[in-house]
Formats: structure tokens, sequence, C-alpha cells
């Protein structure tokens, strides 16, 4: 009888489909090692040499040299060395460890090359490759808001992860309850900012993660959103996670007065 591991992720289910024969989450792997040797295999100068090739950011950046989906596919890689090593697939894991760990090393090398340092002095990991200092440095900066948690690919005091996150901090908007000002396509982008949150509880920065002390982060609302005008059902599951998340971490949390929450 067939078995299904599933491991949650950030967009459902990462599926690993145990048979009487394997494993086969090598399904997953082998068009991402494909992706990283596509388009930019035969030239060592290009910016993505090694990396995904350039592909649609979103959040704010169209289709370039970007670090934006090598945050996810690094995340992705990572959840299936895991799954094999669960299920004591242990000549997959290697192989799959040693290729996850030559595309860590590749990433780090670029993001180190292509670090920027924002006016507050905070060194950060642009969205775009290349040396152009970017106008708006909060923006497409979602998936390594994914690649924090629940991706796990950086250690908890890598410096430049932690300099991308000061970075973040310095765009809050006060007035908008915490939210991070032009993470998106344009102003405020509520979703962002409930991963840049929750990145900070999993950092253990609960204390100051906005969910405690501005509540309006964790659900975001504006002036003038009505109960038609809600954020997408995507949104709303994750609000609902942190709400479960924010009451272990801050205990002395409560909803807003008058709030429907």
């Amino acid at each position: 009888m067939d078995i299904v591991c599933a491991l949650v992720g950030e967009d459902g289910f990462q599926v690993a489909h145990v048979a009487e024969d394997g494993v086969f989450v090598g399904d997953a792997v082998s068009p991402q090692n494909v992706a990283r040797r596509a388009g930019s295999f035969a030239d060592p100068q290009a910016l993505n040499y090694h990396l995904s090739p350039e592909g649609f950011g979103d959040g704010g950046i169209m289709i370039t040299a970007e670090f934006t989906n090598n945050h996810r596919l690094l995340a992705g890689m990572k959840a299936t060395v895991e799954a094999a090593q669960w299920l004591g697939e242990s000549k997959d894991a290697e192989a799959w460890e040693k290729e996850y760990a030559d595309f860590e090393q590749t990433f780090q090398k670029a993001s180190a090359r292509d670090a920027k340092t924002d006016g507050e002095g905070n060194r950060y990991i642009p969205a775009e490759m290349g040396p152009a200092t970017p106008e708006h440095p909060t923006r497409s900066q979602w998936a390594l808001l994914h690649g924090v948690y629940p991706g796990r690919i950086f250690a908890k005091n890598d410096p430049l992860m932690l300099g991308t996150l000061k970075m973040m901090e310095a765009h809050e908007v006060q007035s908008q309850g915490g939210l991070v000002e032009d993470c998106g396509w344009s102003s405020i982008w509520t979703a962002c900012s409930s991963f840049y949150a929750r990145d900070l509880l999993w950092l253990g920065e609960g204390g100051r993660q906005p969910g405690c002390n501005m509540p309006s982060l964790i659900m975001p609302r504006r002036s003038g959103i009505t109960a038609k005008k809600l954020p997408s059902s995507a949104d709303r599951a994750r609000f609902f996670r942190m709400k479960s998340e924010v009451a272990v971490t801050c205990p002395t949390f409560s909803p807003r007065p008058n709030s429907s929450d």
C-alpha cells in the first residue's frame, strides 16, 4: 500500500510519494537542477551563472536576473533533502544534499557580490542582481522572507539576511500599524508585511514582532476596507496561522477593542 508523506510548506503541501519501489520526490529535483543550468551555464560571467534563469520576480520587478526565484528554489530543495532523510532514503538524500550545498554556495557568493547598503547603514540582499542600487529596496523581498521562514535557507545569524530585515524595518510605516512600504507593486502590500512579521517570530523577536503591539499587521486593514474587500484566501489562511503563532510567542497579545477578529 502506498504511503503519502507530506511536508507542510508555505503554499500547501510538498508531497513525497512513497511506493514499494522507492521515493519519487526526485521528480521535483530534476527540473530544478536543469533550471539552474539553463541559459547562464555557458557564460561564467553571467550574473545568474548556475542560479535560476532570468525570471519574473513579482512584487515590484519584472523579468530579469533576480534572487527571488532562487530563494524559493533553495527552500524547495532543502525541504526535499529533509524529506529524503526523514524517509530513510540516504542515497537520494546524500546526492541532493551535495546539489543543495553547491546551489547554496553559489547563491551566497552572488548575494555577497550584489549586496547593497541603505541610508541607515544596513547591508542587504537586493531583489535584482547586478551593480545598480534599487530605488525601492523593499520591492520583491517577499521571496527572501519566504526563504527565511518557512524555507530556513539562512542561518539565524546570517548578516545579509538580518541586514535585509533591518532595511525593511527602516521602511515600516508607523501610521499604518508598522506595515512595510513599497514591498509590492505600489504603496503597501499587506501580505508581504505578514511574511516579515512571521520571520521575526521565527527569529525569536516576538517582543518587537508587530503582531504583539500592532495587531493590524497580522490582519492588515486600511481605512475604507469592508468585509467585501478582505485579503485573499491565502492571506486569510496566513492570518489564522499567525494568530496561533502570536498566541504562543506573545502571551499578552489580545485583539484590538471593537475588533471582529
